[in-house]
This record gives C-alpha cells, sequence and structure tokens, in this order.
C-alpha cells in the first residue's frame, strides 16, 4: 500500500496540468483513502503557490476544494475500513428491494404520517448573500406542450412542472435517485440516474417510465455494486425518439429500441453529446478533452483532430438549428477558460474564437484564474441566431458575434443589483424556442430577453439538501436548517430565508431566547446572530483549527450561555461564544469530532464522538474516557449519538455502511456495556438517531433510505416512513411540546410527522413498492 501511495504522489507531481479535483475522483485507483491524499497534497500545493479568491465565508478558496470535499464527506464512512469504492446508490436499491422482499418485512407494519414542511420558496435576508433551495443538474421540455418541462436533482430524483407553473416529484418511490439525463417521448420518460456532476449519488443506468412518471420500471441498462458509475447525459435522436445515447464516465451506451436493448459504442469518460439538429446521422460527443464525430447515428466514432488547447478537464458542445453545420465546442481546465471553438463544416473542423477573459471564474469582469469545471460548465446556442452563444460556469455570459467578445449576464452574488441573479455553479443552459432556461446549486432561472434578466421558476420545488436543522420549544414552527451549498436558512411554514451562504452545517437556536442564533459554514466555520438571524458574527474558537466538513456543537439545557464544541479537542464557553476554552486538552485522540450531544436532565454527562471513538465526560467536560470497547468500529464508523432525555447513562449510537447487523448498539450503563439493537433492521447506512419522550424505550433513526422505529412494546423495527420519500435522512429531531418528528433530508428538504402510535398500518404504495423490481433486483448486487 505505501509503494502504490508513493507511485500515485508521484504522478500528482507529474502531471501538472491536471491539477484539479476531478482527476482524483476518476483515478483508476478507486481507493478513498489515496485520494483522500491526494486531495491534501494538491490543496497545500495550491495554497503555498496561489492565495485564491476571498470569499465572505470560507477565506481562501481553491477551485472544486469545496466539491470535493462534500464528495468526501459523503463517500468516508460508506467505504470504511478497506476506502474501496463501489456504487453505494445501487448497493442502497438492492439492500432496500431485498428487505421489502423479506418474509419478515411482508408481514410488518408501516408507520408514520409525513408531510412536507419547505422550504419550498426562499427570500434573501440581510446577510444572505446566494439563496436557493437546491441543485438542479438538467432540463428537459414536454414536445407537445412546450410550457410544461422537467429538471433532474442530484438526490430528489425527477421533478415536472405543469402548463399552470406547479411542481411535483415523478419519483418519491425510488430510493435515493439523482438525475442527470432526461429524454422525452411520446408517452414516455427516459432517465439517466446519478449526479454526474457532484459523484455522491452514483447511476444505476437508466430507467423509464411509459406513463409519464406514474410509475418506473428498468431498462436494459443497469449497473450493480461493483461497477462505480457516473452519468452526465441522455441524449435522443430528434427524429427517433427510440434510438438514445446515454453519456457517462465508462462510455457511451447506445439503444434503438427504448431502451430495451444497449450497446457500449465508445469508451472514455465522456461528459457531452448533441445530435445535429435537421440530420439523421451526425452526432457529436466530448469527453474531458477529445472531441468525437460520428456519421452513422452514432454507432461508430472518430476523433476530431483540429489544434484544441492542452489542459482541459471538460468540454461542452452546443448546436443550433438556426445553422445546423455549426457547432460550438467550450474547453475549460483547473485554471480557466480555455477557448470557445467554433465549427462551421459538421465538426469536421474548428477554429477558436476566444480564450478571454476567464468566464468561469468568480469575477464579474473576468479577471481571475478560478474554474471548477469538471462540476459546473454550460453551453447553450440559440435556436433562432447561431451567433449567439451562452457560457455558464460560477456565473452566466453571453456573446453576439459567435464567441469573440462576452458580456455577463447574472452574477452569484445576490444582492448585486447590477446584474440577474443566478445561483453559482451553472449545471444546464437550455433553449425552448426564444426562452433560456438555467439550472445551478441554487435551482432553475427563467430569461425571455437572452439573459439580459432572470426570473427564479424555483417555487415549489423541495429539493434541498439539508445537512443538520435546529427548532425551539418557544415555537414549534420555527427551525433552522444547514443545507449544502444553499447556506443556513430560518424556515417558517414552507418559506425560508436565507440568513447565511456557503454550505450550511450544524445550527442551533437559544431555548432562552430564540433571537439568538448559531449556524455553521463548511469545515467550522461558526457564526452567532443577536437578532434572529439578521446579522451574524464569526464565533469560532481561535485555535481549535479546522473541524469535520460538518462540525458538531450543542447549547447546554440549563444555561444557554453554555455550549460545547467539537474539532479535534472539545471547546467550551460560557459567555455565549466570546472567549473559549479547551477542556479535553488531548484526552480525546486525533481526528475531528462528528457528533456531540449533552444530556437535557443530567448536563454533566456529555458524550463525543470521532470516526471510530466514542468518548464521556460525567463531570460537565472536565475529564473524558474512551467508551468505544466492544462497538464494531473496525467493521463501521460512527455516524451519531443520542441520549434519552431523563437518564444520562441510557445512550446509542449509529453505524454507517453495508455490514450487515451493524446498525444501532445501545448502552444503559453510560457506555461501559453495549447491547446490538439492530437484528430487523434493512442494511444501509444510519445517520441519526433520536430517543422518544416517554417509557416505552422509543426511538427513531434515520438511513439512507426512510425512518425507522422501535420501543419495547413491538417485537422488531417498523419503517415509520407513511408519507416520506425513499430519500436520505441525515437530521431527526422531536419536538416535544408539538409532539411532531421532524428529519432534515439530503434532498428533499424538511419533513414532520406525528408522532408514533400503536396503530400503525401498511399502505398499498408499499405494497406495491415490494413487488417492484424483483424481476432485475439482481442486477444491482
Amino acid at each position: 500500500m505505501k509503494m502504490i501511495l508513493m507511485l500515485l504522489l508521484l504522478a500528482f507531481s507529474i502531471v501538472g496540468a491536471q491539477e484539479h479535483f476531478e482527476w482524483m475522483l476518476d483515478f483508476d485507483g478507486k481507493n478513498f483513502y489515496e485520494i483522500q491524499d491526494l486531495s491534501e497534497n494538491y490543496l497545500q500545493k495550491t495554497r503555498s503557490t496561489e492565495p485564491g479568491k476571498k470569499t465572505k465565508s470560507t477565506g481562501t478558496k481553491v477551485p472544486g476544494y469545496k466539491q470535493f470535499q462534500r464528495w468526501a464527506w459523503f463517500m468516508e464512512d460508506r467505504v470504511y475500513p478497506n476506502g474501496d469504492l463501489f456504487n453505494t446508490i445501487a448497493k442502497s436499491w438492492y439492500e432496500y428491494h431485498s428487505y421489502l422482499k423479506s418474509s419478515s418485512t411482508r408481514t410488518n407494519l408501516f408507520s408514520g404520517s409525513w408531510a412536507a414542511i419547505g422550504p419550498s420558496s426562499y427570500k434573501l435576508g440581510m446577510s444572505g448573500y446566494n439563496g436557493g433551495l437546491g441543485r438542479v443538474n438538467c432540463i428537459a421540455f414536454d414536445r407537445k406542450n412546450p410550457q410544461i418541462l422537467y429538471i433532474g436533482t442530484p438526490s430528489a430524483g425527477l421533478w415536472k412542472r405543469n402548463s399552470e407553473g406547479k411542481w411535483s416529484c415523478l419519483t418519491d418511490e425510488l430510493p435515493t435517485t439523482g438525475i442527470s439525463g432526461i429524454a422525452l417521448g411520446d408517452n414516455s420518460i427516459f432517465v439517466l440516474t446519478g449526479d454526474g456532476d457532484g459523484g455522491n449519488t452514483n447511476s444505476i443506468g437508466v430507467l423509464k417510465s411509459a406513463d409519464r412518471g406514474n410509475t418506473w420500471t428498468n431498462t436494459g441498462l443497469m449497473w450493480g455494486t461493483k461497477q462505480n458509475m457516473r452519468g452526465y447525459k441522455l441524449g435522443q435522436h430528434p427524429q427517433n425518439n427510440k434510438l438514445l445515447i446515454a453519456v457517462t464516465s465508462s462510455g457511451l451506451f447506445r439503444t434503438e429500441d427504448k431502451g430495451e436493448n444497449w450497446q457500449q459504442v465508445a469508451k472514455g469518460n465522456f461528459r457531452d453529446l448533441e445530435f445535429q439538429p435537421g440530420s439523421s446521422q451526425i452526432v457529436y460527443a466530448a469527453t474531458t478533452n477529445k472531441i468525437y464525430r460520428s456519421e452513422d447515428a452514432g454507432v461508430t466514432w472518430s476523433e476530431v483532430t483540429s489544434s484544441f488547447p492542452n489542459g482541459s478537464n471538460r468540454i461542452a458542445i452546443a448546436v443550433s438549428p438556426a445553422n445546423n453545420k455549426t457547432v460550438y465546442a467550450l474547453f475549460a481546465g483547473s485554471r480557466g477558460f480555455l477557448g470557445l471553438y467554433r465549427s462551421t463544416d459538421s465538426g469536421k473542423t474548428f477554429n477558436k474564437r476566444s480564450s478571454t477573459p476567464n468566464l468561469l471564474g468568480y469575477s464579474e469582469v473576468g479577471n481571475d484564474s478560478s474554474s471548477q469545471s469538471w462540476y459546473d460548465l454550460a453551453l447553450a446556442v440559440s435556436p433562432q441566431d447561431a451567433n449567439v452563444v451562452h457560457i455558464g460556469g460560477v456565473n452566466t455570459w453571453r456573446s453576439n458575434d459567435g464567441g469573440k467578445n462576452w458580456n455577463i449576464t447574472s452574477y452569484w452574488i445576490e444582492s448585486n443589483s447590477n446584474y440577474g441573479y443566478t445561483h453559482a455553479d451553472i449545471h444546464a443552459l437550455e433553449y425552448n424556442g426564444n426562452d433560456l432556461y438555467c439550472g445551478s446549486d441554487g435551482g432553475i432561472y427563467h430569461s425571455t430577453d437572452r439573459g439580459e434578466n432572470w426570473q427564479d421558476l424555483s417555487t415549489g420545488l423541495q429539493i434541498m439538501q439539508i445537512y443538520k436543522i435546529a427548532d425551539t420549544p418557544q415555537d414549534p414552527y420555527l427551525l433552522y436548517a444547514g443545507a449544502q451549498d444553499n447556506g443556513s436558512n430560518r424556515i417558517t411554514g414552507s418559506e425560508g430565508t436565507h440568513v447565511f451562504g456557503a454550505d450550511g452545517g450544524t445550527c442551533a437556536i437559544d431555548h432562552s431566547n430564540s433571537q439568538r442564533v448559531y449556524i455553521a459554514t463548511q469545515s467550522g466555520g461558526m457564526h452567532k446572530s443577536v437578532d434572529g438571524g439578521s446579522s451574524f458574527r464569526s464565533v469560532k474558537p481561535s485555535g481549535a483549527g479546522s473541524g469535520a466538513w460538518v462540525t458538531p456543537y450543542v447549547i447546554h439545557p440549563k444555561n444557554a450561555q453554555t455550549l460545547f464544541t467539537g474539532y479535534t479537542d472539545v471547546w467550551k464557553t460560557t459567555n455565549g461564544a466570546d472567549s473559549w476554552k479547551n477542556i479535553s486538552r488531548g484526552q480525546i485522540g486525533n481526528g475531528t469530532a462528528r457528533a456531540i450531544a449533552i444530556c437535557q436532565q443530567n448536563p454533566d454527562y456529555i458524550y463525543v464522538s470521532k470516526t471510530t471513538k466514542i468518548y464521556r465526560s460525567s463531570n460537565g467536560g472536565n475529564s473524558w474516557i474512551n467508551i468505544s470497547a466492544d462497538l464494531p468500529t473496525s467493521l463501521a464508523q460512527i455516524t451519531s449519538v443520542a441520549i434519552k432525555n431523563n437518564d444520562p447513562k441510557h445512550i446509542c449510537v449509529t453505524f454507517s455502511g453495508y455490514k450487515g447487523d451493524c446498525k444501532i448498539y445501545e448502552s444503559k450503563d453510560a457506555g461501559n456495556t453495549w447491547k446490538n439493537i439492530s437484528s430487523g433492521l434493512p442494511n444501509l447506512p444510519v445517520h441519526t438517531s433520536v430517543y422518544e419522550p416517554g417509557n416505552k424505550n422509543g426511538i427513531y433513526i434515520g438511513t439512507d433510505v426512510g425512518i425507522y422505529y422501535h420501543n419495547d412494546t413491538l417485537q422488531k423495527w417498523i419503517p415509520f416512513s407513511n408519507g416520506l420519500p425513499k430519500i436520505i435522512v441525515k437530521d431527526l429531531r422531536i419536538h416535544s411540546e408539538a409532539r411532531k418528528l421532524r428529519a432534515g433530508t439530503f434532498g428533499r428538504g424538511l419533513w414532520e410527522s406525528d408522532l408514533y402510535i400503536d396503530t400503525p398500518i401498511m399502505r398499498s404504495e408499499e405494497k406495491q413498492v415490494m413487488t417492484s423490481y424483483q424481476g432485475n433486483i439482481e442486477k444491482l448486487k
């Protein structure tokens, strides 16, 4: 292993043109820990040679680092202990459907009464600067009714906007499904699954609905757990909707019979594809650094050998029916815009149109060298005028002269009134008639004047990827949520107020005064507001260093001026975060804390966990002991700690990964001994847990596919997911006064349910799901 790592580091030092995190994600070795070491090497090298761009939340910004860290946060506990990467979404699909098909589950009862509670709209707060509802990967339009459109999201599936402007999700019964490609027939929909750009949700292949999204079936292109695939686009022949080409990290796959049979027609890491308008034979495709052309509708391919720039990590292609022989190719690299190239002979030869300014960075004048093009890159051409070209990276730009000169048309900071707003990180630009649509990390936007002005069409979508949530006994319907790339949000009803940008993390509301709020940004940033989220100041402990991607902290249940937060050590404040003291002083080992829990009735008991260790203090944090003995930490990583409210010694810890009967352990003697209570749960990663008030020892857990519940009166765990999409649940909280359980999901925002009652029923949808995919589930194994 050491020799492999040395060779990898040597290769890294040589390949200067590939200094970007996408290269690491797609490295052939496919071992998480080797990739993580390479990323840290790159980060140190980049920070020592380039100051980077200063942003409001993260200090020095290394392009692509945030997106890489998101991926690492998502994958690390799933691939522990050996680090070998695999298709985690295929694994979750297989394990969930196997669980539903088991004889014990078929006779089981289902409970819960879930309803969505937002955010499905938002407004910009005084300290917010890049508001949005969640990421949109791709956009498609109904052929018969252009007012109907479809979008694909990274983990919230496929959504439809009808002609009245109302959004609905069409894939809530499909477990944890990302969508990166959409193709529409007369009555059918095809989707290429997975989150190609972000890489969190792997592709399991192409799915088909013959009834416009009411039900879904497999096609002949399905991938299993050993195929770590990423899908980027699903191309459809303009005159023959039976002919589809899937663009993936492992090549191009083609079908002529609506997905029944597929052939791999090209190998390589492909990113984009376009059919020539009006042609039945010519197709263009691009990998990260090469362009290919087909003259037989995608059966065979030849490389285009014009003088293209070196060092690209992604290419986007665009065509226009205004001139079907014109093809544009956008080349991007780790240091920005490498050039827009144009062909006027159907892709046989290309000429450079421009390579400045940098259209892919943060600057509104293009004078920086930033780029994260492996993650976000989009190109579109007007269907009425082939000289009108649009580029999307962080911002959007337009050229009126075929790519020679450029003007910015939207800017990533929402409060900047000089330009229109589309949330940063553009993944899709698509024309529908005269109208231009933009899909970004914040939602979907619409322009009727070639990008001069933008309208946000996202209202009604509930697609936020939430990390953590917070509530308060003072108001049952005041919540805060920290979300991926959509910051920290105050939520009342179904509306969110974007109070702070970047990636939001842990959040907490002072239980004595709801105007005092704490929020976090990625890797340990911590901020406090004393005016209900209108303004914030940094309150991170000086000298604490970096924290985990989602750094934990808790408020003392008796004294709201006292907080505990976990970095490598545990830090304590007794004056509302004005000053901090390191209270663990090396007693809890190396690595960063991942979870902290404090007993509501006896706050002297505090528990803090790292990836494979859990520590206890019974004297308010003055001393700590390791209580990890007898826990299966050699097999799975700890993801959460929960304490029963009135018993400081009654605790549980949850585990991620796919190690069978290794999901949740409970202790009733403060961790001196542990009992495995995982029996009867599906083999899915568990992310969070919470004890129910009362004397039945009720407990809820959130997993990769829904929520499960157990108490002393039940013989086994039962699914507690009636009405809840089949989604990753990252955080659970019980509001005791309202008798509500709240769930923060990774892709479908916030949900709530009444607590468990003793009359659970099986709903018809569960029965239907249990009989779905039975003939094909083994393909996912």
